[in-house]
């Protein structure tokens, strides 16, 4: 039978009368389960049914026999302890009598757990999940009745385990005690069982079980009094403990545990001074219990801890908000004592001492103690200043920061930390960063596009913080801009500011701002200044400016009505009579700045400035100064104030002393600006007091301010205000004897009155005004007197414009003999029957009009086959009777003549389709025509003799450059046709008049047509590579040279691919030019090689052949140098600026080095032919784009007087000495046109004279018919007929004598024929060729005479074009100031004996002429021009340069002088773009606004593809910023008109740019990444907001690679500043949400967070609530929790109260948590989300500490947390930092995870 089933049957113990024999059956029961165990089997019911009896004495025998089994192991532990809790929930839910009973199962519970906690080593060291398995807790949860004996079982667990480790018991009673702790309804018995075990700790001497119980405190409740109550009794229990044990210690390394012990304590104490409404008395006992605690560490000589100096941060917290005396007793015992045992620590301490100690923190509260009616009070705060006043001074003769370095230490709380941290980093950091003041920058910037450029003060955190009060008194009541507690540390902080020798004056202004902002700290903010004042009196240094800086601050705060009386009982002594007059002085200028805060204290004013009633004292010089500055600040600031003071202010001027006096004047100047006192009254009165102001800088500037306001009046005063004008202006031009700063000013102030009047009462003022201004300003030396100068010249100017005469004629210019002569020139030279015509051929292309008139009705004729009839004879007979022979250079001039033929007949066929009526638009009609005349060319080409087929197929080039530019198809046929007959091989005529025409044709083509071009130019490269022809290996030279100049012009796509291609093209070009001519020359191999090596890096070397090419065509030579100049632009083009130069060089020495010898020999006399036709304008272009020097130009002309001269002697007729004796003469007539049109460099009449003689002599001696023809064109080429260019892009109009300046001078400047000086020497020779071309004894000479004059002629009629573009700018009268200007401008260096002006007085003349509304119509291109080389390039400065004057100068006028135009485009062509300067290039692009109105079409495409270029290869952030601001301005200026292609440009440039937006890693990127991202969010914040969504769009995959995390950061920082700007709405930021909380811990990311914070901080609370939930949700489950907290640290601190305090950086914000998070939850506005925040941060704090635990303990990363974070320390931190929060924030979690949270272990 079972035992059981026989025990079944006993009787019930219960039922015995004796509880002997109770427990004998029990014991019996009991005995028979111990002779019969069975391990396997449960529990017999009988012993349940035993523990279970009413009887106390069967339930204790029962309890006790248990435990014997348990202790013989024949009950497991975990059974017993089953039953034994049973019966005790049993007995705590039966009735009174079973209570009784519950102490003895308890005893039991006791007992099994002490056994098995010995017996197993596992069992209780790992905890309990849940803490409710724990035997003590379940015990607990039984009820009240057992709290009393649960207390002696832990006790004697304790006891009887202590030989197993203090640290494994404390583990194993940690949950118990923190269940008891965080259960509110068993805080007496967790008080009463902490004290239990504390009584046992200090019996046992273990800090280790005292510090277990220090760290339940931090979990005791404390949300009223009650619980605070118990909480300070249960730390005074503590702290007696902690006293016993630490009595008991004497080894010193048992004495620095236990010194951990007490700062453990501060922790738990310090933290209760910052709570507010703490119960009357909880002050004092936590003050008392500090003291009595750092009291035991000085008695048992322990050293003084440097975490101990956070109490000093208490103090300071506690004293500024104590109002009860035995609070401030306290704690001023307490600071004397801790201050007392550190200066006792320092003395005893050998090594080097800190300066800055914290307890100087607490003087601002100390100071305010003073005020105190207890005198304990005073007495102990007067105590506790004599103190550190040594220290302060101390501190104020620190000079370096690194004598200063504090050793670093830890707070004991998070108070602590906040302030010390901004304090070393405010006195000790040499060099401050405004980032580090986020929040406070963040407040006080205006905006939200970025930030302003600051100076070094303003990002200060004394600044900034005075801004921030400013800004938040004007939003909102004075009393909520800070929490009482925290301004007073912010006062602390400010105070000790004070004796910082660099932030000491800027901390005064704060203290000040802070006792003006808050009513409460006006006293003690006066006091500290008070005693302030006293320290730096008496310190030996040197510091009377932080003296008056301090009285100065008195001011503010007498803002407050209660400070008033207050702050005069502090002034009024020092106004005795008996004072100092120093002092006296002093205090009146105090009091002045007080009646500026507060207006009660006028009266006392206006008694001090009543100068009647102290007469003697206002002789003190001093004084009297004081006086007068503070009557002349009433006037300032209130002017209605100042009127009471009028006797002060007329003293002030009848005073004999010239300062007093300037200061009264200045007053004066005041209320007639406010209008409260009349002008000229008052000048009646003081004008004869007026000093001689002639030796008195100050006194002249005082008058001239006062003068200035009579300007108002000046019409009812005529006589008084001229003479008032009279000495302004005498005043103004007082140069010459004074140059010091303060003459400056006078001049300044003058000039600026001056400025007031009108003009006309200025010239009547002043006799002979216009003539003495006009030279004062041309003469002024001094740039700050120049731009103040400049206002009064832009008035004058104005009034000229406005006043002048309407209907005013415009002046005939006198016509010239020449003029005369070119227009009878066709009349005299053709007889009217035109019969003649083909004796003159050249010239009857060019004059000749061959359109047959309507005889009936004389008007248009209207049969247009009779026009094509007329025109296709005219062409046939022209062609025959047209000579073209082997000479290249005529047949450029022979194309440019069938030019005007075919543009004539283009135009007559339209006039004819016109006078038919025909409906059609213009476009059609061009059509026609161009297709019309092609068809007739081809068949007269085809039909034609080989002479007359030259001259077609020069004609078909010529008509493709004449027709309309959208006439492509006739175009692309005439290639076609010409490019036939470049392959014809046999008929070498064809080929080189093809090849010529087929180069001038690829600039015809359309921009986008880069096919036809690349045909064209490698149909010439191969033709001239296969060709047995020089003739045609040169016609190809010259064809792929003009070709060549087409490249890169196009507007593409993809301009890269584009720019590739077309750059292997051109380098074709050159390597084969240059490979014929090096192998035709041996000798310039090394030449070659070198212009190789910088146009072509990737060219093969040169091989050095020798050939014999003495029979060829000298022009298959002189073409290929021709063409190798020519291709001089698309070098440019392509950037290689060296190449340029070396080409230029090249061609130079080809002509300069030609000796007589080379001549005769005829060696290198085809390079000089081509270069002395390619020198023109090839040195014109350098010039131009500023790659030459004005040297190089002196010495060519030398080098051409020279080559012509030599070969004139010579008297050769041979073939090669023609062609160069007539190149010559064309080039140096070129050189000439080009730079004397071109105006901008001047050239020496003689040398002009004598040049144009030698070419002269080239044609009227006896010599061959082409040197005749290269004399004539020479020559009138000089005169700017542009014979020969047929680039009409450099061709300029030229005139006579328009708008010339009548003196002849000895320097040449513009064309010849507009210069006196060249009048009788133009005249002269265009009349001795006229009658070359009557002459009939040469033929020849005749027709060659009439052709060169048909040339000048044709350039000449083109000058109506340039006329009627200044028409509309003629209106401006002779002798005005704007017209002298101008003329000044223009006649610069026109005199060798002339001293150029100083640059700043030329960029001032332009800056009056920009602003002038119309301009004489004058060359102000190449004026513009000449003016830029008065200065270097490059040459940086502050102020605008010159050369960015004549830019501006450019833009504004631009839109009405077509000169301008054409420079303004010259300069954005993308290759001169990218030569200019800096400047320059930032210039144009801030100013593409004012580019996009000027251009348009295709020309605007042109722009946005060349900067589109520029910027994808340019990497300067100051261009890309201009280009920024040059687009803002665009938007801003058309807002509702930017749309369709124009947005698709500037939308691509933008996509260009924020692609190349610079990065934000490292400090010294920050900026500039700041700057140039203000700027693009301003720009995109104008820009239509569908788009910008779409462009800025983040994807929301996340990036996959390191590149596109950096560019959607970009994004996304662009967004927020948008969203903070209000051009986005607050939305599309949060779209991004899940990108920005989860990005890898990156620096650069830091900034991205900081931006979305700002966003964020202008949305309303609902919004950043839902940031905070969201961004805590994300940390849950992110890879990177890390920069998730740290927005949420971001968004905290921001938005909690100490936010003034904070400093703001990566590690920061994650350590403050702790306390910027309680803080904000602590607002009623965060109320409705605490919960929720604490549990969701909760979570994500358990999940890091589960990977931290894995990544320290060596198990690597768990791949089930899903962090990815690899920073160990900040991991670390983390977790620290998340459980401190949560321990803050318990009391808003449920109890469970308050109970996790409390019993988990931190790393």
């Amino acid at each position: 039978m079972e035992p059981s089933s026989t025990w079944s049957h006993n009787v019930d113990p219960a039922r015995l009368p004796d509880p002997s024999l109770q427990r004998q059956s029990i014991s019996s029961l009991f005995n028979k389960l111990r002779l019969s165990p069975s391990s396997s089997s449960p529990l017999p019911d009988s012993i349940s049914l035993s523990l279970n009896s009413t009887s106390l004495a069967a339930a204790d025998q029962a309890t006790r026999e248990l435990c014997r089994l348990v202790s013989a192991s024949l009950v497991t532990p975990s059974d017993a302890l089953l039953e034994l809790q049973s019966a005790l929930d049993g007995c705590s839910s039966g009735a009174g009598a079973r209570l009784g009973l519950a102490p003895v199962f308890v005893k039991g519970i006791g007992f099994v757990v002490r056994f098995l906690f010995k017996t197993d080593s596992s069992w209780g060291r790992s905890g309990f999940d849940p803490v409710e398995l724990h035997p003590f807790v379940k015990v607990l949860l039984c009820g009240e009745h057992v709290e009393m004996e649960l207390i002696r079982q832990v006790s004697l667990f304790i006891v009887h385990n202590k030989t197993g480790g203090v640290k494994e018991v404390g583990r194993f009673l940690k949950p118990i005690l923190m269940f008891s702790v965080l259960r509110k309804s068993s805080l007496v018995f967790a008080r009463d069982l902490i004290s239990s075990v504390a009584t046992i700790a200090c019996s046992l001497k273990e800090e280790a079980l005292l510090s277990l119980l220090i760290g339940c405190l931090k979990y005791f409740p404390r949300e009223n009094g009650k619980e605070l109550k118990l909480l300070l009794s249960l730390a005074e229990c503590l702290v007696d403990a902690y006293a016993v044990i630490l009595r008991q210690y004497n080894i010193q390394a048992t004495m620095s545990k236990a010194q951990t012990c007490c700062v453990e304590l501060l922790e738990i104490f310090l933290p209760l001074c910052y709570v507010q409404g703490k119960p009357f008395g909880v002050t004092e006992t936590i003050l008392q219990l500090v003291k009595r605690l750092l009291s035991m560490q000085k008695e048992h000589n322990l050293k003084l801890s440097p975490e101990f100096n956070s109490v000093f941060i208490s103090i300071s917290y506690v004293l500024s908000q104590a109002e009860f005396e035995h609070d401030q007793l306290a704690g001023l015992k307490l600071l004397l004592f801790l201050t007392e045992w550190r200066f006792q620590s320092d003395l005893n301490s050998s090594g080097p001492t800190c300066l800055l100690k914290e307890e100087l923190l607490c003087i601002f509260p100390v100071v305010n103690m003073l005020m105190s009616p207890s005198n304990s009070v005073k007495a102990m705060a007067s105590r506790f200043l004599s103190m550190v006043n040594g220290l302060i001074l101390d501190l104020i003769s620190a000079h370096s920061s690194e004598e200063n370095a504090c050793s670093s230490w830890t707070p004991v709380d998070p108070h602590s930390s906040v302030l010390l941290r901004l304090l070393n980093y405010l006195m000790f950091e040499v060099q401050s960063s405004s980032g580090n003041f986020f929040y406070l920058e963040l407040i006080t910037r205006d905006g939200g596009l970025g930030q302003q450029e600051m100076c070094q003060e303003e990002k200060h955190w004394a600044f900034l913080f005075r801004e921030y009060l400013s800004r938040s008194c004007q939003q909102e009541s004075t009393h909520n801009v800070i929490q009482p507690g925290i301004s007073g540390l912010l006062s602390s902080v400010a105070t000790l500011l004070i004796t910082h020798a660099t932030l000491g004056p800027s901390a005064v202004e704060t203290l000040a701002k802070l006792g003006a902002t808050d009513p409460k700290l006006a006293v003690p903010v006066l006091l500290s200044v008070l005693f302030y004042i006293r320290i730096f009196s008496s310190n030996v240094n040197d510091t009377p400016q932080m003296v008056l800086r301090l009285m100065e601050s008195l001011a503010p705060v007498s803002s407050h009505n209660f400070m008033v009386p207050i702050v005069l009982q502090t002034i009024l002594p020092m106004l005795k009579s008996e004072a100092k007059p120093m002092l006296y002085a002093t205090a009146v200028r105090l009091l002045c700045k007080m009646w500026i805060s507060s207006d009660r204290v006028f009266a006392n004013l206006q008694k001090v400035l009543d100068v009647e009633g102290h007469s003697g004292i206002v002789p003190e010089k001093d004084i009297a100064i004081s006086i007068a500055a503070s009557v002349r600040d009433v006037c300032k600031n209130n002017p209605d104030r100042g009127v009471d003071l009028i006797l002060p202010v007329s003293s002030c001027i009848e005073s004999r002393a010239s300062m007093v006096q300037a200061l009264g004047l200045e007053g004066l100047a005041y209320l007639c600006e406010a209008d409260v006192v009349d002008f000229y009254t008052a000048w009646a009165v003081i004008s004869k007091h007026v000093f001689d102001y002639s030796t008195d800088s100050g006194l002249a500037y005082g008058l001239a301010k006062l003068l200035e306001w009579g300007s108002m009046d000046a019409d009812a005063y005529p006589d008084v205000s001229a003479n008032i004008v009279q000495i302004l202006w005498d005043i103004a031009t007082k140069k010459n004897m004074y140059h010091d700063s303060s003459w400056v000013e006078a001049r300044v102030a003058a000039f600026n009155s001056l400025s007031h009047y009108k003009v006309v009462h200025v010239q009547q003022a002043i006799p002979d005004f216009k003539r003495r201004n006009f030279e004062c300003f041309i003469s002024e030396n001094n740039q700050t007197v120049l731009n103040a100068m400049e206002e009064l010249e832009v008035e004058i100017i104005r009034f000229e414009h406005t006043s002048r005469k309407r209907g005013l004629k415009v002046t005939r210019h006198t016509v010239s003999k020449a003029d005369k002569l070119l227009h009878v020139f066709p009349e005299v030279v053709f007889t009217r029957d035109k019969k003649r015509y083909c004796e003159l051929p050249g010239a009857a292309l060019i004059c000749l009009d061959f359109t047959p008139k309507d005889e009936s009705r004389h008007g248009i004729m209207k049969d247009l086959h009779r026009v094509h009839a007329a025109y296709e004879t005219a062409l046939l007979e022209l062609a025959e009777s047209l000579h073209v022979p082997r000479n290249l250079a005529v047949a450029v001039l022979v194309l440019q003549s069938w030019k005007v033929f075919l543009d004539q007949w283009i135009s007559a066929v339209v006039n004819s389709i016109n006078a038919q009526n025909i409906s059609s638009d213009l476009s059609e009609k061009n059509r026609k025509a161009a297709n019309d005349i092609f068809k007739i060319l081809c068949k007269v080409a085809v039909e034609s003799v080989p002479a007359a087929a030259v001259n077609i197929a020069l004609a078909i080039g010529a008509l493709c450059l004449v027709i309309p530019a959208s006439e492509h198809f006739v175009v692309s046929n005439a290639s076609e046709f010409l490019f036939n007959w470049l392959y014809e091989y046999g008929h070498e005529h064809k080929q080189w008049s093809a090849a010529i025409s087929l180069g001038l044709v690829t600039s015809c083509f359309h921009p986008t047509d880069n096919q036809s071009k690349y045909k064209i130019i490698n149909g010439l490269l191969k033709v001239l590579q296969t060709t047995e022809s020089s003739l045609v290996r040169g016609a190809c030279g010259i064809g792929l040279g003009y070709a060549s100049k087409c490249i890169f012009r196009g507007v593409q796509e993809n301009i890269t691919s584009v720019k590739s291609e077309e750059t292997k093209l051109l380098e074709t070009i050159i390597t084969t030019l240059c490979a014929f001519l090096s192998k035709q020359y041996p000798s310039t191999v090394s030449s070659f090689q070198a212009l190789l090596t910088e146009a072509v890096p990737s060219a093969p070397q040169l091989i050095l052949e020798v050939c014999d090419f003495s029979t060829e065509d000298p022009w298959g030579i002189a073409g290929l140098v021709l063409g190798l100049g020519i291709s001089i632009f698309a070098l440019y083009r392509t950037e290689a600026h060296k190449a340029v130069i070396i080409l230029k060089n090249l061609l130079v020495s080809w002509v300069a080095d030609l000796s007589f010898d080379e001549i005769t020999k005829i060696t290198k006399v085809p390079l000089s032919i081509g270069s002395c036709l390619a020198l023109p304008m090839v040195i014109s272009f350098c010039h131009r784009v500023e790659l030459s020097r004005e040297d190089d130009l002196d010495s060519l002309f030398n080098h051409y007087y020279l080559l012509i001269s030599e070969l004139i002697q010579m008297k050769k007729s041979n073939g090669i000495y023609t062609d160069l004796l007539m190149a010559a003469s064309m080039g140096a007539g070129s050189l000439i046109s080009n730079f004397a049109t071109d105006g901008v460099y001047s050239l020496r009449l003689d040398v002009v004279k004598d040049l144009l003689q030698t070419i002269g002599n080239v044609y009227t001696k006896a010599g061959p018919p082409l040197v005749h023809l290269g004399g004539l064109i020479g020559t009138v080429n000089a005169f700017g007929a542009s014979a020969g260019n047929l680039d009409q892009s450099t061709t300029q109009h030229i005139s006579f004598l328009t708008n010339a300046p009548k003196e002849l001078t000895s320097l040449i400047r513009g064309p010849l024929l507009s210069n006196p000086s060249c009048e009788s020497l133009c005249t002269s020779t265009i009349q001795e060729i006229f009658l070359l071309a009557k002459d009939m004894q040469d033929p020849q000479r005749k027709h060659y005479a009439a052709w060169a004059l048909s040339f000048l002629r044709n350039q000449w009629l083109s000058r109506d074009l340039s006329d009627k573009d200044s028409s509309s700018n003629q209106n401006l009268s002779e002798g005005t100031l704007g017209w002298d200007l101008c003329s000044w401008l223009r006649d610069l260096g026109s005199s060798q004996t002339e001293t150029l002006p100083q640059k700043e007085i030329l960029a001032t003349v332009l800056r009056c002429l920009t602003k002038a509304p119309r301009l004489p119509s004058f060359d102000w291109a190449s004026i513009i021009r000449r003016c830029m080389k008065f200065e270097e390039p490059g040459s940086h400065k502050s102020t605008p340069s010159l050369r960015e004057e004549c830019l501006n100068f450019s833009l504004v006028h631009a839109s009405n002088i077509s000169t301008l135009l054409h420079f303004l485009d010259d300069l954005t062509d993308l290759p001169r773009f990218m030569h200019l300067e800096s400047q320059l290039q930032a210039l144009l692009l801030e100013n593409l606004s004012t580019l996009l109105r000027l251009f348009s079409g295709s020309r605007l495409e042109k722009l946005f593809g060349d900067l589109m270029q520029f910027f994808s290869l340019e990497s300067s952030s100051i261009l890309r910023r201009s280009f920024w601001k040059g687009l803002c301005n665009y938007f801003g200026e058309n807002s509702m008109k930017v749309e369709g292609s124009s947005l698709m440009h500037l939308g691509k440039c933008m996509e260009c740019l924020l692609s190349h937006l610079p990065g934000f890693n490292g400090d010294s990127q920050i900026t500039v990444f700041e700057h140039e991202l203000s700027d693009a969010t301003k720009c995109l914040s104008l820009t239509p907001q569908s788009w910008l969504i779409d462009l800025l769009k983040v994807t929301a995959a996340g990036p996959s690679s390191a590149e596109s995390n950096f560019d959607e950061g970009k994004r996304i920082v662009i967004v927020a500043r948008l969203v903070n700007s209000g051009s986005l709405p607050v939305s599309e930021l949060g779209k991004m949400k899940a990108y920005v909380l989860n990005a890898k811990s990156e620096s650069s990311w830091w900034n991205v967070l900081l931006e979305v914070t700002t966003a964020i901080s202008i949305s309303d609370n609902m919004v950043k609530r839902q940031w905070l939930l969201d961004a805590l949700e994300v940390s849950c489950v992110a890879e990177y929790p890390l920069m998730t907290l740290r927005f949420v640290g971001l968004l905290c601190g921001l938005n909690c109260a100490y936010m003034p305090l904070l400093i703001v950086d990566p590690r920061s914000v994650i350590a403050d948590l702790p306390l910027t998070l309680p803080a904000l939850l602590s607002d009623p506005n965060w109320w409705s989300v605490r919960s929720s925040v604490a549990e969701k941060l909760w979570s994500s704090a358990n999940r890091v500490r589960t990977w931290a635990e894995h990544l320290f303990n060596g198990l690597g990363l768990m791949d089930g947390s899903g962090i990815k974070e690899t920073d160990g320390e900040m991991g670390l931190l983390l977790v620290r930092v998340m459980h401190e929060t949560c321990v803050v924030l318990k009391e808003h979690l449920p109890f469970d995870k308050q109970l996790k949270l409390a019993t988990s272990e931190v790393l």
